[in-house]
């Protein structure tokens, strides 16, 4: 019965990874519609940030827990592995062997994320307005809610004016933090592949690999940051 379940979540898994791209909202084809957002690289883990004056207050209402954000950056992973206070090997191998509970971990920051980790961690990635509503609405998705639809707290995160929130979805070999993180990026029309986004390496590839030559957005800026 467990072996039938693992084969169900994986094609689960692997069929959304094959829809929900709109790719004519990337990239934004006028600058008025220019929106940046961040893809951050924690080594094994990774994130994205976006600017909170980007976004509407009731399409994400858990940003009113970090008040003094610019930015808020947003992960998915396993709870157990996630908050632990220190990893271990047999901690790593459980989490990707083993179907566990997922939680969102939010930081605000009050920086641009580029100067918060560093350039070497952050991609910028310019989109669409509608792209970043859609985004939205996905992040907004995975938050597991109580009976009057409030996101569950459940303390704080790993870094100053952070915090976990309990999630929907589970966590497994087939389905990581990195899968959440493309799954949100093709939301949002980004030309990625959910099912190849296992590690933190592959995603940061496609990312780069999936960056237009011509950005009217990067013209508008002056730069892609």
């Amino acid at each position: 019965m467990r072996r039938l379940i693992l084969i169900l979540l994986m094609t689960i898994s692997i069929a959304w990874g094959c829809v929900g791209v709109e790719r004519h909202l990337y990239p934004p084809q006028a600058r008025s519609a220019c929106r940046t957002i961040y893809v951050i690289n924690h080594g094994w883990h990774t994130g994205i940030a976006l600017g909170t004056a980007d976004i509407a207050p009731h399409l994400w209402p858990e940003m009113a827990d970090f008040p003094a954000a610019v930015f808020i950056e947003v992960g998915w992973g396993d709870e157990r592995f996630y908050r632990a206070e220190r990893v271990t090997a047999g901690m790593a191998l459980r989490a990707v062997a083993l179907p566990t509970a997922g939680v969102l971990h939010m930081v605000g920051l009050t920086v641009v994320p580029i100067a918060h980790y560093g350039e070497a961690s952050v991609l910028a990635v310019h989109i669409s307005e509608r792209g970043l509503e859609n985004m939205v609405r996905y992040i907004r998705g995975s938050y597991e809610r109580d009976a009057k639809g409030r996101a569950i707290r459940l303390g704080s995160g790993l870094q100053e004016n952070s915090a976990f929130y309990r999630a929907t979805g589970t966590y497994v070999a087939w389905n990581t933090c990195n899968n959440w993180t493309a799954r949100a990026l093709r939301a949002t029309g980004f030309p990625i592949s959910a099912v190849y986004a296992l590690t933190a390496g592959n995603l940061w590839r496609q990312v780069k690999e999936g960056l237009p030559e011509e950005d009217p957005c990067r013209d508008a800026s002056g730069s892609n940051g």
